[in-house]
């Protein structure tokens, strides 16, 4: 998981930028998409559901297993 990317934004270019989970460091402003994964933990500041929801799903971090 650590050598996936995520999107990371890059201060110079003035973009979002791919960056390995391992190299992102305290304090980097990350984007992530519905349904994507992540690796660590997160700050989430905005939201693009019209009401400013977000559902975060926990299944994996608490050892739950996902029933049909």
């Amino acid at each position: 998981m650590n050598s996936r990317k995520a999107k990371v934004f890059d201060y110079d270019t003035k973009e979002f930028v791919p960056k390995k989970w391992c190299e992102i460091k305290v304090g980097d402003l990350m984007k992530v998409h519905k349904d994507e994964n992540i690796a660590a933990d997160l700050l989430l500041i905005k939201s693009f559901d019209n009401k400013g929801l977000v559902f975060v799903d926990t299944m994996n971090l608490d050892g739950e297993v996902k029933s049909d």
